[in-house]
């Protein structure tokens, strides 16, 4: 199979344009930030209304319930609002290894990751393949069979003459932490980038994520993701609003303080000495006597915090990623996902007392889901019979102006599927409970659980 690094597939063409892209990422215009904080204000007034009604006429953990969550909430969205990325060009001549770990992926899949790669307007010095044992080795004969087109043509482009395509395949699976450890242990560059073998990384990405560690303290940077098969259905809509969110608000507001909880490996680059460092940590973590084998990209930003380092979110470095389709695919995902969660909480409680404000997102992060677990419990175990409907009312009217106040960004997006948010916040509330509690239930079991 040839390689055409000139003109890759035409769904991935509507990427390349990297003015474009900086164009419509730069924190939106004027006009848009002004019509997002008026709406934000509106829902903000909404939920000071409701709160305050709940207050005087319900139960009085109800309405404490809704002050905590509700100065949490506003706290971080209007952080979020004075986020700005780095636009400071990086320098040029940083050696940039990028390490894909891949288990039975899609072969089409991992080579359109490849080559968006290769079409990188910054160029890299390694890309590094590793197969873990996938029973199905198809993705991995089709990165050998690209390897051995690309040594052919990359001196026809002058920007890859010093690109080298590297892969390696174990013989039996290790792990995901295993596949990338074998990358970082033999990657040569001054800067390792972590990506999913099904990513599609935007053509200006390299540059992006380089551009915040012109700060000599910045550790890690992860980029914005959302989902590439977002129009599937309804799990797929849901997962790309949350996303949006969760970048924009979550790693913008934590940005502003320099300490991103994640930065996610679907999209993220780290300094190679601390990833060094680090690596008999990042390697041999156990937990109840096991290895772990989930949660690598949030262990790599612990560590990094723990060394005192920044951790940022570079929202112009862009990636989409197919997300799962459907409540079971998307059920084993979280589950991996909130395991991490909980146990890298209680890593980083010991040490996070040193740095304030990170103690303050991990607090807010880990207990705003239990206090309002506890206090919907105790509120619909307490409260009259005849408050039931009046309950009802608030709490409903409460997620409505919340949802559309934490996704005020998706209006620009796609409006249809702002005004549907308060949907997708219920159906995510009806979700995420069972699945952490299945999760704290299942810590002892980890894995990949990406099928």
């Amino acid at each position: 199979m040839s390689i055409n690094v000139d003109k890759m597939e035409n769904e991935f063409s509507g990427l390349i344009d990297r003015k474009e892209n900086e164009r419509k990422t730069k924190i939106y215009s004027a006009w848009k930030i002004a019509a997002a904080w008026i709406l934000f204000s509106c829902c903000i007034t909404g939920m000071v209304f409701v709160n305050t009604k709940a207050e005087k006429n319900l139960e009085f953990v109800a309405g404490l319930f809704l002050s905590v969550t509700f100065i949490y909430f506003l706290c971080k969205m209007v952080l979020s609002f004075t986020y700005r990325p780095v636009y400071k060009e990086p320098e040029n001549g940083i050696k940039v290894s990028v390490v894909i770990p891949s288990y039975n992926e899609d072969p089409e899949a991992v080579r359109k990751t490849i080559e968006c790669l290769l079409e990188q307007d910054y160029p890299l010095h390694e890309i590094m393949f590793v197969d873990d044992g996938s029973p199905d080795n198809t993705a991995y004969l089709e990165v050998v069979r690209m390897a051995a087109d690309f040594e052919e043509e990359k001196a026809l482009y002058s920007n890859l003459k010093n690109t080298n395509l590297i892969y390696h395949r174990f013989q039996k699976n290790q792990g995901k932490r295993a596949a990338q450890s074998w990358g970082f242990e033999k990657a040569s560059g001054d800067m390792i980038m972590i990506v999913d073998s099904d990513g599609y990384i935007y053509p200006d990405a390299v540059r992006e994520l380089l551009k915040p560690f012109t700060d000599q303290k910045v550790l890690a940077v992860t980029g914005h993701v959302n989902a590439r098969n977002l129009s599937e259905n309804f799990m797929t809509r849901l997962q790309d609003v949350l996303y949006e969110s969760a970048f924009r608000i979550g790693r913008g507001a934590q940005s502003i303080t320099n300490t991103v909880l994640v930065c996610s490996g679907a999209i993220s680059m780290f300094r190679k000495d601390f990833v060094v460092r680090n690596l008999p940590d990042f390697q041999h973590q156990t937990l109840f006597g096991k290895p772990m084998n989930i949660g690598d990209d949030r262990r790599l930003t612990t560590l990094a915090l723990k060394e005192g380092g920044k951790t940022k979110y570079q929202a112009t470095a862009r990636c989409i990623t197919d997300v799962p389709q459907t409540i079971r695919q998307f059920f084993v995902q979280q589950v991996r996902w909130s395991k991490s969660f909980f146990i890298d909480t209680l890593i980083a409680l010991e040490f996070a007392w040193k740095r304030p404000l990170m103690l303050l997102w991990l607090m807010g992060e880990g207990l705003i889901w239990i206090v309002f677990a506890v206090s919907s419990v105790i509120t619909i175990t307490q409260i009259s019979p005849s408050l039931l409907s009046l309950l009802f009312i608030y709490s409903a009217g409460y997620l409505i102006l919340s949802a559309l106040a934490n996704n005020v960004y998706y209006i620009f997006k796609n409006p249809l599927l702002y005004i549907a948010s308060p949907l997708f916040a219920f159906a995510q509330m009806l979700l995420i409970f069972p699945i952490r509690i299945y999760a704290l239930l299942t810590l002892n079991e980890n894995g990949w659980g990406t099928r």
